[in-house]
């Protein structure tokens, strides 16, 4: 009979086929096959694999090497201080939008205030935001049935209190008002589709695609969203690298004031923040 493999030798097999660069997505498929703490999963190397763990990660590993995303294998994406089911179908979330969620809570008012979280997806930034500020009433809506499917299971699973509607942008909202109006929307231009990544072109071309030049919601946002803020409300977007300009362009030609450009880690635009007029 045939001794079980070890961990380190399926470790190694693992390195071998998807590359050393990728070590860390095959320390966390080797996490989640044995279901434990990394440090003592990596400690204890040495030890034999069981037959279901191995098959969970050698499953994963083919997945990998499928260009499947590791977040969909895995299920999970973590962001902030928690992590959020995602699958297929819906946006994996992205470090990125830490920034968006930073800048918004600066925005924050004391007492109740409404919030209004557009292209929810998985439902990442209005969680992020309801966690932190119990004094806000949340909302948030996307187009795809499969995204809120998902962004109201994490809400749940996180305890949070979020009204959600299934609708194009404003469309579930007629007739009310927020405080604070944020948006991930698919900004991503029809030249920069044909050179994404493979494991991103599995996410879905809804949550992508912003039209020909990528700027196809923010027109939507800065034209629809003035009727929906209250006076002195603020639109908050997470934008690509390089839109910032002509996203502040967008929303100052709408009438919002105090526009800025934030950015990100390396530099890249990354939001724009805009002020109604009281």
């Amino acid at each position: 009979m045939t001794s079980p493999k070890t961990w380190q030798g399926l470790f190694d097999e693992a390195l071998a086929q998807v590359g050393r660069d990728r070590r860390l997505a095959v320390e966390r498929l080797m996490v989640h096959a044995r279901d434990m703490d990394r440090a003592l999963a990596l400690a204890h190397l040495d030890e034999p694999a069981l037959a279901a763990e191995e098959e969970v990660f050698t499953r994963g590993v083919r997945e990998l090497l499928d260009h499947r995303p590791l977040q969909y294998i895995l299920g999970e994406a973590p962001f902030a201080d928690f992590s959020l089911q995602v699958g297929e179908g819906v946006l994996i979330p992205r470090f990125d939008t830490e920034i968006l969620v930073d800048q918004v809570l600066a925005l924050v008012p004391e007492g109740p205030f409404r919030l209004l979280d557009l292209c929810t997806g998985s439902g990442v930034v209005a969680i992020a935001l309801a966690r932190r500020c119990p004094d806000g009433e949340a909302f948030a809506s996307d187009i795809s049935l499969e995204a809120l499917d998902q962004a109201r299971a994490n809400a749940r699973r996180l305890a949070v209190e979020i009204t959600f509607a299934e609708g194009d942008l404003f469309a579930p909202w007629q007739g009310q008002t927020f405080d604070i109006i944020t948006a991930n929307p698919p900004y991503i231009s029809s030249a920069d589709m044909k050179t994404l990544p493979a494991e991103v072109r599995q996410e879905p071309h809804l949550a992508l695609w912003g039209g020909e030049d990528g700027l196809d919601f923010y027109r939507r946002l800065a034209q629809e969203g003035p009727a929906y803020l209250r006076p002195g409300g603020y639109m908050a977007c997470e934008i690509g690298a390089g839109q910032g300009e002509d996203v502040v362009r967008l929303f100052h030609q709408a009438g919002f004031q105090d526009l800025v450009i934030h950015y990100d880690w390396q530099g890249h635009d990354r939001v724009v923040l805009g002020r109604k007029e009281r």
